[in-house]
């Protein structure tokens, strides 16, 4: 049967994937790695393509957040490190060992049971050791980091492959906190190297590795700049990122109502004039946030058309009215560009009041996912 595509996709351009990983390089310093982040779906982009696309332009270390998403990577065939962020209860970790997944270490707790299970299948598990530097989240404390160092020291079956940290608000224009974490970084790399227990250090996210060269260490970990957004002002490198994906529907139906009429639930838009209405295959279901509702544009053949009334769990409501030509089956562009207008994830959460992160990570499981290269 030949596969059908759903009314709602998002094209994934590798062209430009390719394009922002070489911008990235070009201000990464000599004798550094990328370690390229592809946790949640590669940020909705489709886990698996895009890290096999980087493996193929040289990248050799990825970070997951959770077992099942190392295992799909492996078992599509990924050879390269992957780093699995997001903490493993007991029960995963035998399958961390089995597919040659490195977790992160953030407790004694942890670490026994990394290594009592390594032990039983006589081999030596890798392990990255988390320091919480003030970010309140997973990691050992840096006033406890001589105490575990005690303990890890007895723990035979674990290879320390890095030590890492991560940063509360590298964005914020305020570094005054970000300069105490790395400060506090900083002396915990002094005790850990005076072990010999790693020389391998990683802190910078993409914020940190635009503001602060001396948080890059030995790989900064970059997720969202891949994928064609900045974090925060980037004031020195310029890098000129591309935007990989394009949200796509398509029109399902016209018609012209009257004015005065209501659209949608709650009647919260009534037209004030005679109105061509279209109906577009996307929802809220599909990550079309809600509170766009009444509040957002997209494109219809090169031109604006505003959302009209509350965005419906797989269908949304825009006015055409004024776009001659526009007809049943016509694309739609939800995020990203057409006839040299654009919608940029970063211009949606600005409207909804987020971050570009979330707007990429909710693109459903339902919208298709088709790669291009133009």
């Amino acid at each position: 049967m030949k596969k059908i595509r759903n009314l709602t996709w998002a094209e994934i351009n590798l062209n430009a994937l390719e394009n922002n990983l070489k911008e990235i390089k070009k201000h990464l310093p000599s004798q550094k790695s990328l370690l390229c982040v592809v946790k949640a779906n590669a940020y909705g982009h489709g886990a698996v393509e895009v890290s096999r696309c980087l493996e193929k332009n040289g990248i050799n270390q990825f970070a997951v957040a959770y077992l099942k998403e190392g295992i799909e990577l492996r078992e599509a065939g990924i050879s390269s490190k992957i780093i699995v962020f997001g903490g493993l209860l007991r029960e995963e970790i035998n399958y961390a060992i089995e597919y040659d997944l490195t977790p992160v270490i953030y407790s004694k707790v942890m670490c026994k049971e990394i290594n009592s299970i390594a032990e039983k299948k006589n081999k030596r598990a890798s392990a990255h050791i988390e320091i919480d530097t003030g970010m309140g989240r997973l990691g050992i404390l840096p006033e406890e980091i001589n105490d575990f160092l005690d303990f890890l020291k007895d723990c035979k079956y674990i290879e320390v492959e890095g030590i890492m940290m991560h940063f509360a608000e590298a964005d914020s224009d305020d570094d005054s906190y970000t300069l105490q974490q790395l400060s506090t970084f900083e002396e915990c790399k002094k005790k850990i190297i005076n072990r010999c227990i790693s020389s391998n250090f990683h802190a910078a996210n993409s914020a940190a590795f635009l503001k602060y060269p001396d948080s890059i260490y030995s790989s900064p970990r970059i997720g969202l700049m891949l994928y064609g957004y900045k974090p925060c002002e980037d004031k020195t490198k310029n890098l000129l990122l591309k935007p990989v994906m394009t949200l796509k529907s398509r029109i399902l139906h016209i018609k012209e109502v009257k004015e005065g009429s209501f659209i949608s639930y709650g009647r919260t838009y009534r037209c004030s004039r005679r109105t061509k209405i279209a109906t577009i295959g996307c929802g809220y279901a599909d990550g079309l946030n809600r509170k766009l509702s009444n509040n957002f544009d997209v494109l219809v053949n090169g031109k604006f058309a505003p959302l009209l009334g509350r965005i419906c769990m797989d269908q949304a409501m825009i006015d055409i009215t004024d776009i001659d030509g526009a007809k049943r089956g016509d694309e739609v562009v939800l995020m990203g560009i057409q006839n040299n207008k654009c919608i940029g994830a970063d211009d949606i959460a600005k409207k909804v009041g987020t971050i570009p992160y979330e707007i990429l990570c909710a693109i459903g499981q339902r919208v298709d996912r088709v790669f291009v290269r133009s």
